[in-house]
């Protein structure tokens, strides 16, 4: 399995309502299993996402995969 940092952590902490730190952790854990295992079925995961919402009023979103260079990109 990979061995990921985790910034849910960091990223709640910045809310003082206990449920909406609850739901910020758990969707960025939910969004990091996409994700990976997406990338391990061979999803071309890294582009650029563009979610359009209906009804209008729900807001319609943009979200940019990219691939994070690492140590071991670098030994390759």
């Amino acid at each position: 399995m990979y061995d990921l940092s985790y910034t849910d952590h960091a990223m709640a902490a910045h809310y003082h309502d206990d449920e909406i730190a609850e739901a910020i952790i758990e969707f960025e854990r939910n969004l990091e299993s996409l994700v990976l295992e997406a990338f391990a079925s061979g999803v071309p995961i890294e582009q650029q996402w563009v979610f359009v919402s209906e009804p209008s009023s729900v807001p319609d979103w943009t979200v940019r995969i990219e691939r994070r260079s690492t140590a071991n990109d670098a030994e390759d």
